[in-house]
């Protein structure tokens, strides 16, 4: 039996959890924007005359790290099956079923309530428990992918800045 302040919070954790996954694949949609800017950026840097023979490799590093991000960026928005609460008749059907089981029961009423309770409690926290984890792994793909972004962000500024300084008069 959980008290009135534990219930509280089960019961925010268990909206946040389900909030935090849709945060998730927001982000998730600014990296795939990020990836196919730096895609055709790195597209372009590799074909072009103005990169010495280094840069060109570099770019293939760069192209790599596009590639891996984008991978890891699909697989965290890959389609998850959250916990949510059931439908409402699933609930009316199970609280008609205790009725049934507690008809002999002398303090039937108190002995419902505390038994919805806890079977609410128990369910807020399974969900938790299943949301939480798909969370962790679309978190940590996500994690992943964005230090990909970085190497390839990092590796065409400085191709970009290495075609500028080329070009700057003496």
């Amino acid at each position: 039996m959980l008290s009135e302040k534990l219930r509280e919070m089960v019961r925010e954790r268990d909206v946040f959890e389900l909030s935090q996954g849709d945060a998730i694949d927001v982000k998730a949609s600014i990296a795939l924007v990020l990836i196919t800017f730096l895609g055709t950026v790195s597209g372009t840097l590799v074909d072009s005359a103005s990169l010495g023979y280094c840069w060109h490799i570099t770019q293939l590093f760069s192209i790599a790290a596009v590639i891996i991000a984008g991978t890891l960026v699909m697989l965290s928005v890959w389609p998850r099956n959250y916990s949510g609460a059931d439908l409402p008749q699933e609930y009316i059907a199970w609280v008609n079923s205790l009725e049934d089981a507690l008809q002999e029961d002398p303090d039937k009423e108190t002995t419902l309530n505390q038994a919805i309770q806890d079977g609410l409690d128990n369910a807020a926290l399974a969900r938790i428990e299943v949301n939480y984890k798909i969370n962790g792994t679309k978190s940590m793909l996500l994690a992943w992918a964005f230090w990909f972004i970085l190497a390839a962000l990092v590796i065409d500024s400085l191709a970009l800045a290495t075609i500028g300084f080329s070009k700057v008069p003496s």
